[in-house]
C-alpha cells in the first residue's frame, strides 16, 4: 500500500503531535532518537502553520484548528515554550467559534453544542468514515486540564459543557436503549 505525500497544514499538524509524543516517550529511553523527533516535530508544526490559512478540500477549518492545537499542545509539553500555548489557544478561538452556543430556533428537540465546520456557521460539522469527531472537544477539554489560569478557561469549559449536555446526551436518547452517538446532525438540504 503506498500514499500520496502530501505538504499540509492538517498532516503536518498530525506529524508534529505524533512526533513531539515520541520525544517525551523517548526521552529516557533513546536520547538521540528523542532530539530527532523533536526537530522533525518543530518542523512539521512551522512547514503547517505556513500552511493554516490555505484551503484544503478534504478538511474543515476546525479540523485544522482541532489538529494545531493538539500539536501546539504536545509541543508546548515537549519543550516548555510558550509559543506553542499561544497557539493552542489562539487556534481554540476558532474551535469555540465554531461551535453552535446556542439552540436552534424552531428545532423539535432543541440542540446546542454541535460544531459547523468553521466559524461561519456555513456547514454543520459531521464524519463519514474517518473518526476524527472528538477532536475539537479533547483539545478543548486538554486546554482546561493544561491552562486552568488562563483567560480563556471558561469559554474551553463552557463549550465543552455545551456539547455533552445540549448535544451528545440529548441525542443519545435516541438510540436507547443503547445511548448510541449519530454521525451528526444534518440540514434539510444535505
Amino acid at each position: 500500500v503506498s500514499f500520496e505525500a502530501t505538504n499540509n497544514a492538517w498532516d503536518n499538524f498530525f506529524a508534529s503531535s505524533a512526533e513531539a509524543i515520541a520525544a517525551r516517550v523517548l526521552e529516557s529511553e533513546d536520547p538521540d532518537r528523542a532530539q530527532y523527533s523533536l526537530r522533525t516535530a518543530k518542523r512539521d508544526w512551522q512547514f503547517a502553520v505556513e500552511k493554516t490559512d490555505v484551503p484544503d478540500k478534504r478538511v474543515s477549518v476546525l479540523e485544522v484548528a482541532s489538529a494545531g492545537a493538539l500539536a501546539s499542545l504536545e509541543l508546548f509539553r515537549a519543550t516548555g515554550e510558550a509559543k506553542y500555548a499561544d497557539k493552542a489557544a489562539e487556534l481554540a478561538q476558532v474551535i469555540v467559534n465554531s461551535q453552535r452556543r446556542t439552540f436552534v430556533p424552531d428545532w423539535e428537540v432543541p440542540l446546542a453544542g454541535f460544531f459547523y465546520t468553521g466559524p461561519d456557521h456555513r456547514r454543520m460539522l459531521h464524519f463519514l468514515h474517518r473518526g476524527y469527531e472528538q477532536a475539537p472537544i479533547v483539545v478543548l477539554s486538554d486546554l482546561c486540564n493544561s491552562f486552568p489560569e488562563h483567560k480563556d478557561w471558561m469559554k474551553w469549559y463552557s463549550a465543552v459543557a455545551l456539547h455533552s449536555e445540549y448535544y451528545l446526551k440529548r441525542l443519545a436518547q435516541f438510540s436507547e436503549p443503547y445511548g448510541m452517538m449519530p454521525n451528526g446532525v444534518y440540514a434539510d438540504d444535505e
